[in-house]
Parts: C-alpha cells; sequence; structure tokens
C-alpha cells in the first residue's frame, strides 16, 4: 500500500511491478509462513504445476521485477520473508481485529 500510495503522489505514469523483492515458489512460501507462525500441524506436500491439468497454460517462472520502481521511487522493497515476518509481527499485534472493527 505504501509503495501506491507514493506512486499516486509522485505522479508516476508507466508499466511498474509493484511486487516484493525476490521470487519465491508457491511451496516455499506456504512452509515460510507456517515456520514464521508456528504451525505444528498438518504437511506440505512440495508437487509440480506440470503435474496438474489446468485449462489455461502456466508459465513456470511467474516472478517479476521490482527494480524499476525501487529505482524510480528511490524505495526499498521487503523480501516475501521480510513481509510474512511483518504481517506476522502485525497479527500478533491484533491488527487484523482492529481492522475487523472497522466495518
Amino acid at each position: 500500500a505504501q509503495i501506491i500510495d507514493l506512486v499516486i503522489s509522485e505522479d508516476i505514469i508507466g508499466l511498474y511491478h509493484a511486487c516484493g523483492t525476490g521470487k519465491i515458489s508457491k511451496y516455499d512460501f506456504a512452509v515460510l509462513l507456517k515456520e514464521i507462525f508456528k504451525i505444528d500441524r498438518g504437511e506440505i506436500i512440495q508437487s509440480l504445476s506440470t503435474n496438474f491439468d489446468f485449462k489455461a497454460r502456466r508459465s513456470l517462472n511467474m516472478g517479476m521485477s521490482n527494480a524499476k520502481i525501487k529505482r524510480q521511487l528511490n524505495v526499498d522493497i521487503s523480501t516475501p520473508e521480510g513481509s510474512l515476518k511483518r504481517f506476522k509481527q502485525l497479527y500478533d499485534e491484533n491488527f487484523h481485529r482492529q481492522l475487523k472493527s472497522m466495518r
């Protein structure tokens, strides 16, 4: 949200990827989420998207680069791990309940 606010306030025009720094597989993301939130139940099983019969073809590499927006705004953007740790911190501070109470 902060990046989008900056893009609007700086009146930036063009195509930019507002995404985390680095790339991570869905499997590695799930394992990291389980680790950061200290979830001790359930098993995460790794599989390949090529094992599934999707109606539309899927790229094997869906990573995007945020180098252009980082350079344009002169900002650092968190990695998936950093973002998950921040999300956990907000969760521990009951931020989700605060948001829910704003409805």
